[in-house]
């Protein structure tokens, strides 16, 4: 009786092995990760627009806490160690890079996730350009902040995990010539 009942388990097992769904991948999305069955990416550009917009604490860190020492707006005689000092701080100064650039919050990847999705899908012309202006005012907005940075091969992680340079000419000439090309489309 033993040996019956090791048979019909291991028919059963080889049964259960050789049988199975063929659209497994269809059913199997990963809830931990973005992906076009869990979210619609029109959620990812409303994130890239707020996250390009800054949060509170970048923009306070980056703007009126390190900014504003070096142009006086700000001054302390004690309640602040750094205002009235020209004191470098890479926390502040980098507050808005990492927030646009890096982490759950990154808006650069965000907006040219959905740039390149929408950039020739039917029904999406006007999110296409709408996207393409918001891509234009971050990197205008970190061109400005921070001078050179990745432009060209930024927001593509899976394309490149070192973006390269680009500099601030190159980057403003690329804005005006994409304008002037899609304008005259």
């Amino acid at each position: 009786m033993n040996k019956y009942i090791k048979y019909t388990f291991a028919a059963l097992g080889l049964m259960t092995a050789f049988t199975g769904c063929d659209d497994f991948g269809d059913v199997n999305i990963d809830p931990e990760n973005m992906n076009e069955g869990n979210v619609p990416y029109e959620m990812v550009f409303t994130n890239a627009q707020h996250q390009a917009l800054g949060s509170d604490w970048d923009v306070w860190r980056n703007g009126c806490i390190y900014s504003g020492q070096w142009v006086q707006h700000l001054t302390s005689i004690d309640w602040w160690w750094n205002y009235n000092l020209y004191a470098y701080s890479d926390a502040y100064s980098g507050a808005y890079w990492d927030g646009v650039y890096s982490g759950d919050r990154g808006a650069v990847r965000d907006v040219t996730t959905v740039l390149d999705l929408w950039k020739d899908k039917e029904g999406y012309g006007i999110d296409y350009n709408m996207s393409r202006v918001m891509r234009v005012y971050v990197m205008h907005r970190m061109t400005d902040l921070y001078g050179d940075i990745p432009y060209s091969e930024a927001g593509r992680p899976n394309e490149y995990s070192y973006p390269k340079y680009d500099t601030q000419q190159e980057i403003y000439m690329d804005m005006l010539n994409s304008w002037i090309r899609h304008k005259q489309i």
